[in-house]
């Protein structure tokens, strides 16, 4: 059995030329890094530090329904001030991520990896390196909630697909869409992706950090690295390239 912690509450982080005020699992974006065996039992207690209700759903893997975290539909939302225990069995080996699908938290710093391992695969790495790919726009003039309520009076009710109410919604089929197909308000195009969505972001984050202060992951020449890619972006499709 593999145990963890995670703290859901209010903090200033430091995204590198930039401080903001969000939410996070500790005091980092992304959050703690969990890491099991494939079959080992994960045991995490969630504790909401936050204002609102939250959630924790285990993004990718197979679990059981009470362990899914998406309330309203397999658990009820974990008030603030209490504590909600997640434990299950790690099914397949993969990188997966771990954040809210309580409204737009996403949006927001609550989220992290989990890797669980193959303990048969030999490897054959010398490195490994975790990419985590955000956009961000929280706690520079505007919140994830009021992007939303913009698009939600741009689109108007009918065309918002039910967004206005998306505590209870699976994001999966929507590309984490809390700022999915919305009406274009502010339809952004990129030379690499088209339109790559709807929002213009003030930020585009690699392990928490802008352009301006970035992350820096490192190997020796001649090493063999496996790179482990997360998208952690609520409507945006990033083109890697060499």
């Amino acid at each position: 059995m593999v145990t963890a912690r995670l703290t859901a509450q209010p903090v200033t982080l430091d995204l590198g030329g930039q401080t903001v005020s969000t939410w996070a699992y500790g005091d980092t974006a992304p959050g703690p890094l969990l890491r099991v065996d494939a079959g080992d039992v994960l045991r995490v207690d969630v504790a909401n530090q936050l204002p609102d209700a939250t959630s924790v759903h285990w993004h990718g893997l197979a679990l059981r329904n009470d362990m899914d975290g998406v309330p309203g539909l397999t658990q009820d939302p974990i008030a603030a001030g209490e504590t909600f225990r997640y434990e299950f069995t790690a099914p397949h080996p993969g990188t997966y991520f771990y954040h809210p699908h309580s409204g737009v938290q996403l949006d927001r710093g609550l989220y992290g990896i989990l890797v669980v391992d193959d303990p048969q695969e030999p490897g054959e790495y010398d490195a490994e390196w975790i990419v985590v790919l955000d956009d961000w726009v929280d706690g520079t003039g505007r919140t994830p909630d009021q992007v939303l309520s913009d698009l939600q009076q741009a689109g108007g009710d009918d065309s918002m697909g039910g967004m206005h109410d998306m505590s209870g919604m699976d994001m999966e089929g929507m590309d984490h869409g809390s700022m999915g197909s919305m009406g274009g308000m502010e339809a952004m195009q990129s030379p690499l992706l088209g339109g790559a969505g709807d929002i213009t972001y003030p930020h585009y984050l690699l392990n928490g950090r802008t352009a301006a202060d970035p992350a820096t992951l490192s190997a020796k020449p001649g090493q063999r690295v496996r790179i482990r890619f997360v998208n952690a972006g609520s409507d945006t499709g990033f083109r890697v390239a060499a």
